[in-house]
C-alpha cells in the first residue's frame, strides 16, 4: 500500500489531498522561487490526527514538512522531496479560550491573525501583532518563524506574546505545555526550542498567547523628513513625550512612496511637500483629549528643533487605513517596478543611518543604475535593503555578489542578516557563513537529538553544524504513549 493511501485510511479522505490540482494552493510557493513536488498534502483536524500522521512518517522514513499559511519568504515550508508530504494546520482554526480576566488566549495552529486581532478586538483587548499578510498568515506558522512586523518596537516578536505551546515532536509524541502562566521556573523553558525554529524541532499545533488591553485612543501621522538621523530623534521626542506610548513608527524612502504611489491603484501619498523619508507614526493614549495635546506638542517641538519637514494627522479611520494602504504597498509597488533583491536587515538603532548610508553607497559603486529602497520599522532597527535591478544585474553572480557585500555591511554594524523573515532554504548558505560555528554545532546537536532522521522539515536548520545528516536507514523508537 502506498503512504498515501495508508494515511488516507488512518486519517479519513478529509484529512489527505493527492489529487495535483487540489494541491497546487499548498506548494506554490507565495514568492514563486520554489515549485516543490509532494506525494500527499496532509489536512488534520485535531492534535492527534497530527500525532498520528508524523508517528506514520516517522516509521516510513517519510519527510514532512509542517505548513501554516505558506506566507513565508525564505521557502521554509517549500519541500524539497516529491517522496515528502506536506502537513497543513489550516484545519486546526480554533479558538479554545479567550480570557478578559487572565489577558491570554488559547488558540489553534491554523488560526488566522486577522481573526483572533478581530476576536481579541471583540473583547476590548489586542493582539499586539501586525503584518501585511495577517489576512492568511497563520498562527503556528507566526509561531515557528518567530514573525515580527510593525509592533514590535513596543510589544516585542511573536516570541514575546507566546505564553505555553502544545507541540508534536518528531516522533509523534505530544509535548503539552498550553499554558498561560506568566511565571512558571521549573527548569528551561522548553517552548522557546520551537519559537523561529521554523518547523524543524516540531510542529506547533496550539498556543496560549497573552493579549493587552486595546488602546482607548489611538493617533496616527505621516512626516516627512531629510534624514534617518532625524527620524531617530523623532522617534525618540515621541517616546519621550508618550511615556512610550509609540505604537508604530515605520519609515519609507522616496523611492519606495514613488514604488507605491506609482504602480499600485488607489494608492496616494498625502503629503504635499517632497522628502528623502517619511514616517508612518501611531501613538496611543488614554483618552482623545490627552492624545489630542500631545500630538501638538510633538508636531511642536519637531518644526522647533528642524526635525521635520512636513506632516499630517489622520482625521478619521479611513484616512488612517490609507496611510496603511501607502506603508504596504511600498513591496507591491516595487515588484511591479522590475527584477528585486531583498535584504531582511537589522542593526542597532544607533547604526542605522550609518548603515543605510554606507550600503547604499555600496551598491551604487557596483551599479549606479539599481534602485535603492530602504524601508522598515525604525523603532527595532529593521530595515529592508531592498533593490531593484536593471538587466546588467539580474544575474545570480552579480545578485550574489551584492548580497553578501550588504550582509557585510550590516555584519560591521553589529547587525544580522535575518531579523524577522527567518532562514529556510533561501538563507541556508548565508547562515553557514555568518554564524559562529559553537552556534551552528549547538543548533545542529538539537536537531540531532529531537529528530535523528532529519525528516521533519528536512529543508531547514542544514546549516547548522555541517557533519549533520539523517539517517531514513536506522528509524529512531517512536514513543506512542501521547498518541
Amino acid at each position: 500500500m502506498k503512504p498515501e493511501q495508508a494515511l488516507t485510511k488512518l486519517l479519513g479522505e478529509k484529512s489527505v489531498i493527492v489529487e495535483t490540482d487540489a494541491m497546487r494552493p499548498y506548494v506554490t510557493e507565495w514568492r514563486g522561487v520554489y515549485t516543490p513536488k509532494v506525494r500527499a498534502v496532509i489536512l488534520p483536524k485535531n492534535t492527534q490526527e497530527v500525532a498520528r500522521t508524523v508517528r506514520f512518517c516517522a516509521d516510513e522514513g517519510i519527510p514532512l514538512t509542517p505548513q501554516g499559511g505558506n506566507t513565508g519568504l525564505v521557502g521554509a515550508t517549500a519541500p524539497e522531496h516529491s517522496d515528502g508530504i506536506i502537513l497543513n494546520l489550516g484545519r486546526m482554526n480554533t479558538i479554545r479560550k479567550l480570557d478578559t480576566i487572565d489577558n491570554a488566549a488559547i488558540v489553534e495552529a491554523g488560526v488566522i491573525l486577522q481573526i483572533l486581532q478581530q476576536a481579541a478586538g471583540d473583547a476590548g483587548r489586542m493582539f499586539p501583532l501586525r503584518l501585511g499578510s495577517e489576512g492568511s498568515a497563520q498562527v503556528g506558522g507566526l509561531i515557528a518563524t518567530n514573525a515580527g512586523g510593525a509592533h514590535a518596537a513596543r510589544y516585542g516578536m511573536m516570541r514575546e506574546q507566546v505564553l505555553g505551546l502544545e507541540v508534536v515532536l518528531p516522533d509523534g509524541s505530544i509535548l503539552d505545555g498550553l499554558s498561560t502562566l506568566r511565571k512558571n521556573n521549573t527548569g528551561p523553558d522548553l517552548k522557546h526550542l520551537f519559537i523561529g525554529s521554523e518547523g524543524a524541532f516540531g510542529i506547533v499545533t496550539a498556543a496560549g498567547l497573552r493579549l493587552v488591553p486595546r488602546p482607548v485612543a489611538r493617533r496616527s501621522l505621516l512626516v516627512a523628513f531629510e534624514t534617518i538621523e532625524q527620524g531617530l530623534n523623532l522617534l525618540h521626542l515621541a517616546r519621550s513625550l508618550s511615556g512610550d506610548n509609540v505604537e508604530v513608527f515605520d519609515f519609507i524612502s522616496r523611492t519606495g512612496i514613488e514604488f507605491a504611489t506609482r504602480h499600485v491603484q488607489g494608492v496616494h501619498n498625502p503629503l504635499s511637500t517632497p522628502s528623502p523619508w517619511v514616517g508612518l507614526i501611531e501613538l496611543t493614549g488614554a483618552n482623545e483629549e490627552y492624545l489630542e495635546g500631545l500630538i501638538e506638542q510633538f508636531i511642536e517641538k519637531s518644526f522647533e528643533a528642524d526635525l521635520l519637514i512636513d506632516g499630517v494627522q489622520a482625521s478619521s479611520d479611513s484616512q488612517r487605513q490609507q496611510f496603511w494602504k501607502l506603508r504596504e504597498a511600498v513591496s507591491e509597488g516595487q515588484r511591479a517596478a522590475g527584477p528585486e533583491l531583498k535584504h531582511d536587515i537589522a542593526v542597532p538603532l544607533r547604526n542605522l543611518a550609518d548603515f543605510i548610508c554606507e550600503a547604499s553607497n555600496a551598491v551604487a559603486n557596483v551599479d549606479p543604475n539599481i534602485m535603492i529602497n530602504p524601508f522598515g520599522h525604525i523603532g527595532d532597527g529593521n530595515v529592508h535593503f531592498n533593490l531593484t535591478l536593471d538587466a546588467a544585474t539580474t544575474c545570480s553572480s552579480t545578485r550574489d555578489t551584492l548580497s553578501q557585500m550588504i550582509f557585510a555591511i550590516a555584519h560591521g554594524h553589529d547587525g544580522t542578516f535575518s531579523a524577522e523573515h527567518g532562514i529556510g532554504r533561501l538563507k541556508e548558505n548565508v547562515a553557514r557563513d555568518w554564524l559562529s560555528a559553537p552556534h551552528r554545532k549547538l543548533v545542529g546537536d538539537l536537531k540531532k537529538t529531537l529528530d535523528p532522521m532529519a525528516l521533519m522539515s528536512p529543508a531547514v536548520l542544514r546549516w547548522a553544524n555541517n557533519s549533520f545528516e539523517g539517517n531514513p536507514q536506522k528509524p529512531h523508537q517512536v514513543r506512542r504513549d501521547s498518541i
